[in-house]
Parts: C-alpha cells; sequence; structure tokens
C-alpha cells in the first residue's frame, strides 16, 4: 500500500485533523469512499472525521483543521447552504494557511464560474464565491452524464504530475512499482472514474490555465472527447492514438504540462492551498453498484433505514463521532427517520421537477438514503429478502466492465490522490 510521509501541520493536540464535509450536497457513496481512502493513505498522525453544513457554519473545526474536504455530489445545494457564511469561513481557513481540496463537485464549487451541460436540460452555469481556481470548471468532461446512473461514468485516461520528493519516497518504499511501470519521466498515467466531471479552462475557453496567477496543472486528460467548444482536436495530436496508448498502457511519451486539457489544478490561495480535481481518485471499485446505479432508488412504501442514514445518525455529535459513524455504517436497521426524504423526493418526480436544482437535490436526497457498499450487493446477493435483478443489461455490463479497468488501475489511482494530497499540503 502506497502510503506517503506528507507534510503535517499539527494541531495543538499533536494530531493533523482532515474534515470531510458530508451536509447538504455531498453524496453519501462520496463521502464515505473519500473518508475510507484518506484513512487508508494519510499518514498515522492524521486524523479524519466529518463535517455536517451546521458544525462547517460554526466554524470552530478551522482553529485545528490542516484539510477539508468537499467531495462529490451537486454543487447547488452546497451553494444554497454554504453562500455567505459558510464560504466566508472557508475563504478564511484557506487563506489563512489552511488547505481546501475539492473532487467533482466539491471542484466546481470551489471555481470562479461553472458552466455545466450548458444548453442542455441540465444546464447549471452560474458564477461561485469561492473562486479558488481563477477561470472556468466546465462539463461534464464526457458526454452522457445522468445524476441517477453509471450510464455516462468513464475510466478515463488521466496523466498526472508526481512531485520529486514524493516520487523519492515511494521508490524507496516500493522499487520500481508502479513509478516505473506507468510513468514516463515525472508523469504517470491511470485510468480514473470520472462521471460529470470538469474541465479546468480559463475565462475565454482556453486550455492553458497554467498561465492563470497561482495556478499549476497537476493533472490532464487524454483522449477527451471535443465537447464545449474547447478545440481539443489539435491538442490530441500530441498524444499516442488509441491503439498506441493500449499497447503501452503506462506510458505517455508527449505530455506537455499546460497544454492539455487540465483534470487538476493546483491554486494558491493567500497563505493555503486548494486543489481542485475533476476526477473521483479515492472511489473504490467496489462502490460501483453491480446494476450500474449511482445512487440508491427508493422502495414505495420501504421504512427501512439504511446503513448512510445509521452512519449519519451516529456522528450526529459532532467531529468527534467517527469511529460510530463508520461502524454504523456496516449495519442495518430500521426506523422512519428516512422516509420524509423519500417522500419530498418521490412527490418531485412525480411533480414532474427536472430542473437543473431539482435533479441536483434528488441526486442528494437519494444519496443521503443510500444502501449498503456494492461489494455486499453483488449478482446473486439477497438484499431485504429479496434477490437484486439488474433491469438494463447493458448498463450492467458497462458497468462491470468500468469496475475491472478501474480495479486494474488501483494502485496507480492510490498515488494519483496521493499526489493530489501532497501537493494540497505542502507549502514549500
Amino acid at each position: 500500500m502506497l502510503r506517503a510521509h506528507l507534510p503535517c501541520h499539527a494541531s495543538s493536540s499533536g494530531r493533523c485533523h482532515v474534515y470531510v464535509y458530508r451536509g447538504e450536497g455531498a453524496g453519501w457513496r462520496s463521502v464515505r469512499s473519500t473518508f475510507e481512502s484518506l484513512q487508508r493513505l494519510l499518514p498515522e498522525q492524521y486524523e479524519v472525521s466529518t463535517l455536517t453544513a451546521a458544525e462547517l457554519v460554526d466554524g470552530s473545526w478551522t482553529s485545528e483543521a490542516a484539510l477539508l474536504v468537499m467531495p462529490g455530489g451537486a454543487d447547488l445545494p452546497y451553494c444554497n447552504r454554504l453562500n455567505g457564511k459558510g464560504n466566508t469561513i472557508i475563504q478564511g481557513f484557506v487563506r489563512a494557511g489552511g488547505s481546501y481540496l475539492g473532487l467533482c463537485a466539491g471542484a466546481y464549487y470551489a471555481s470562479s464560474r461553472v458552466q455545466f451541460e450548458q444548453g442542455s436540460r441540465l444546464q447549471v452555469v452560474g458564477d461561485r464565491e469561492l473562486g479558488f481556481f481563477p477561470g472556468i470548471a466546465c462539463g461534464a468532461a464526457y458526454p452522457g452524464f445522468d445524476y441517477q446512473t453509471e450510464a455516462g461514468a468513464v475510466a478515463a485516461n488521466v496523466q498526472f504530475a508526481v512531485p520529486p520528493a514524493l516520487a523519492q519516497q515511494l521508490q524507496q518504499q516500493q522499487g520500481s512499482t508502479p513509478l516505473q511501470e506507468h510513468c514516463s519521466s515525472s508523469w504517470c498515467f491511470t485510468h480514473d472514474y470520472s462521471n460529470g466531471g470538469p474541465v479546468f479552462v480559463t475565462h475565454d475557453m482556453q486550455l492553458d490555465v497554467s498561465s492563470l496567477p497561482g495556478v499549476q496543472v497537476l493533472a490532464t486528460y487524454c483522449a477527451l472527447p471535443d465537447r464545449h467548444g474547447l478545440n481539443l482536436s489539435r491538442q490530441q495530436q500530441q498524444h499516442e492514438d488509441q491503439q498506441q496508448l493500449q499497447q503501452h498502457p503506462g506510458l505517455l511519451h508527449h505530455a506537455v504540462a499546460g497544454k492539455q486539457p487540465a483534470a487538476a489544478v493546483r491554486c494558491s490561495v493567500g497563505a493555503g492551498v486548494a486543489v481542485l480535481c475533476g476526477s473521483h481518485p479515492e472511489l473504490e471499485p467496489h462502490w460501483l453498484d453491480v446494476c450500474g446505479w449511482s445512487t440508491e432508488r427508493p422502495r414505495p412504501g420501504s421504512h427501512q433505514t439504511t446503513a448512510a442514514e445509521q452512519a449519519v445518525a451516529a456522528s450526529a455529535g459532532g467531529r468527534g463521532s467517527t469511529a460510530a459513524a463508520a461502524a454504523a455504517a456496516d449495519t442495518g436497521g430500521s426506523s422512519r427517520v428516512a422516509r420524509p426524504a423519500v417522500a419530498v423526493l418521490e412527490g418531485a418526480v412525480a411533480a414532474g421537477q427536472h430542473s437543473p436544482r431539482a435533479m441536483q437535490q434528488q441526486h442528494e436526497q437519494r444519496n443521503a438514503v443510500k444502501a449498503v457498499p456494492a461489494s455486499n450487493r453483488a449478482s446473486g446477493v439477497h438484499e431485504a429478502g429479496q434477490l437484486k435483478v439488474c433491469e438494463d443489461v447493458r448498463l450492467e455490463q458497462h458497468t462491470e466492465a468500468l469496475r475491472r479497468v478501474l480495479a486494474a488501475s488501483q494502485e496507480q489511482r492510490d498515488l494519483f490522490l496521493s499526489c493530489l494530497l501532497y501537493e494540497v499540503l505542502r507549502r514549500a
């Protein structure tokens, strides 16, 4: 397992505190996968906890935090809950020397402007308050995005930079693997999960964001579809063609930082740092639902409390309850607590509320009632006393193929996430 020696700006307790936001807008699968991956990859002196929206707005966490993570989910509910006071607290924390890691929705949210599926029924366009990235988060990078399924999810071709100090550490730990096998010079290649994430561009839709003040490109997309008027075709000629990529999946010989579509960026913000990533290196393959649903559909008439709800309830006491939350997430149970959210969701669908705001709210609510991880929901496993049967065979096959590719790339994906963590925590 890759575990780098990362910079630790310890609090008075001697611990480095990392907080993962789990309030309105945060997808439950994203929260849980982020929580688990950070616990697995960060050194032992780091303590990973979660924050509700109320706890974030309270602001007391800033006195002991090293890093705030805004995970995947939906950007508009983030705005609805945190605009104003919440964002002022986040900005103050980062500018005073704190660190911010934004993944997918968290990356959109921390950019100066969002342009998501402009001109479609999913369109979300507007300025954002945080503005850590002084440009546009333009998405989705790949076509076919669907809030409820993996239909538009891909194993994106991503190349990422490995900081020399981190490369030296990992080579001492691991020898030649994975650095020499999957890297060319200081750039490495991986397939990473992408489902609706952005490309980072300038305000005039140019690809070279390294020209923006305080911005460093950490990762770029390879073989990205030519969408959103970004004029990608000329840029793609600098890469190996698809056949060559398949023959040599670990090597990219023509990477030029700042000249390719940016998948992850590092932004200097006062005395602090924000790292934004459009893909999901934190999402391990076992989180993919066997039938291809990215959120759990509510069961009409069901009053069953899911594992996710129990985890949220267990950690409702605040930042010190992470162990109880993690334990509760692996248990079952029954309650009527979840029913109001499900009723609101079913009512919105019945009323035909398909605006971007309504769809993001539905996405948020479905994530809030997420059931057990996909590893416990494989084909042939009885769920709630019934055998789970996939309704869409093609979606099931697509998801299984996606899972296999991501699993084969997991070591490189861990390295990618370790690089992002190193970049967001370093100050030199």
